[in-house]
């Protein structure tokens, strides 16, 4: 039977091919087979003798060398014959193995063409593109997990990984990890790869976290390979040095919506313009110090801010003053300073746009005296937080939370509130009252001793 190393095509019949082939392999094993066992022992011995440092135990192996080695010993007539019966076996070898190889490339190709005929693969790509974008993590600043979205959907098939690389817009979040990873350069290169395929994305979501003193050059790479993308900014959080902070914002940010600045220090200076941002309408300042006459920020045109620094009562209006557009204001209070009876007499302060107010305060007197200031006509979202702490240590109201200046803003403001949130030491009486006073909410949810009412 004469083996040859076919080709087959798979446009023929994919599996008649690899049959064909398997149904070869099978009769050349036993060929060999049938050749090995008719060898006789005299030759097995010779053969041996002749590669004296192989064991006799893998004189197979030596059977196998190339019949050049065996033309290098001289043999009688009978070994000759058998030599050339040896060369045979040696072609049959050599055909048995590119037949396996062919083989293992037509199966290779079978599974291929299997996968392109699931179901799944005939998604457009257009399509395939807006499901991949409903798996990204909920999440504004994505952490790069090859378990997870966008990483994970490269790793299933050539379709997807192509479709996902030309999706912009599931590579325009990112965070930069808050440890020392990002000096690896294997993650280096990930953040190079992951910004070049956001290149067509018109916004960029970062969250982006730098020590207070850096030393390493692959710092500088980073801050730099980030910084050309400031243009595409929309939402950012940062997590740096005042000097490296003003240097990050020190550029035009034509797409910027959203800037948080969260810090474990205090915040000192920063500077940022409307001429740089001008569509910039939100900024939350994180920290635990704040010192708002150091900070140069485009008040006029924000219409959301919120800080977790404690400040007085006459600093938050002063705040909530320079914000002619505010819609939401969320704030910390300290109870050192609460002015009490001096505002029996004096007019509430009117904030034209104010629609939600959150207020974290470590006790309830310093929110009422806070209420009292205000007249907000367009309110509708309230949220009255005890500071972490101290929710059972409210002081100055009968049922540890400010009823009486929550019911007097609301009618004073006549505006409707819909949404009524209180965190703190209250009672279910409490809960009862609010509903039945106000009748306008629609969401009410109290927390008392940390077990939800709603």
């Amino acid at each position: 039977m004469n083996y040859t190393c076919e080709r087959f095509n798979l446009q023929d019949g994919e599996l008649d091919a690899i049959e064909k082939a398997q149904i070869s392999l099978e009769g050349l094993h036993a060929e060999l087979a049938l050749l090995e066992r008719k060898l006789p022992a005299s030759i097995r011995q010779e053969t041996t003798a002749s590669f004296h440092h192989h064991s006799a135990a893998v004189w197979p192996t030596c059977l196998w060398l190339s019949h050049r080695a065996w033309e290098s010993v001289t043999f009688t007539p009978e070994s000759r014959h058998w030599g050339n019966k040896l060369k045979e076996l040696e072609n049959k070898r050599d055909d048995r193995d590119r037949l396996q190889e062919e083989l293992g490339s037509l199966i290779s190709r079978r599974r291929r063409v299997g996968q392109q005929s699931a179901p799944v693969m005939k998604v457009p790509v257009d399509l395939l593109a807006r499901i991949f974008l409903l798996c990204l993590p909920e999440a504004d600043f994505i952490i790069p997990n090859p378990l997870e979205a966008p990483l994970l959907l490269c790793r299933v098939c050539r379709i997807w990984k192509d479709t996902a690389i030309d999706t912009p817009r599931l590579w325009a979040s990112l965070s930069i990890p808050k440890n020392g990873a990002w000096r690896d350069k294997t993650w280096v290169s990930c953040l190079k790869k992951w910004l070049d395929r956001s290149r067509e994305a018109s916004s960029l979501s970062l969250g982006i976290f730098f020590p207070m003193h850096l030393h390493h050059s692959i710092d500088h790479y980073i801050i730099q390979s980030i910084f050309v993308t400031a243009p595409r900014w929309r939402h950012v959080r940062l997590n740096m040095s005042d000097h490296l902070l003003n240097f990050m914002v020190n550029t035009p940010l034509p797409n910027l919506q959203t800037l948080e600045i969260e810090r474990d220090t205090a915040l000192f200076y920063f500077s940022i313009g409307t001429e740089q941002a001008p569509e910039l309408q939100s900024i939350s300042l994180l920290t635990p110090v704040l010192h708002p006459d150091s900070l140069a920020i485009p008040w006029q045109q924000l219409t959301h801010f919120s800080s977790n620094c404690p400040m007085d009562v006459d600093k938050h209006i002063k705040l909530l003053l320079l914000c002619p557009l505010i819609t939401s204001y969320g704030m910390s209070l300290d109870n050192l300073h609460f002015r009490g009876s001096q505002l029996d007499n004096r007019k509430r302060i009117t904030i034209s746009h104010l629609t939600s107010l959150r207020i974290v305060s470590l006790c309830d007197r310093a929110m009422g005296d806070f209420l009292d200031s205000l007249e907000l006509h367009c309110l509708s979202e309230l949220a009255l937080i005890a500071a972490e702490g101290n929710k059972h240590n409210w002081l100055g109201a009968v049922e540890g939370w400010p009823k009486l200046q929550v019911l007097a803003l609301v009618n004073d403001s006549r505006c409707t509130l819909r949404s009524l949130r209180v965190e703190g030491c209250i009672s279910e009486e409490t809960i009862d009252s609010a509903r039945r006073l106000i009748p306008s909410l629609s969401s009410v949810y109290f927390s008392a001793d940390g077990t939800p009412s709603v």
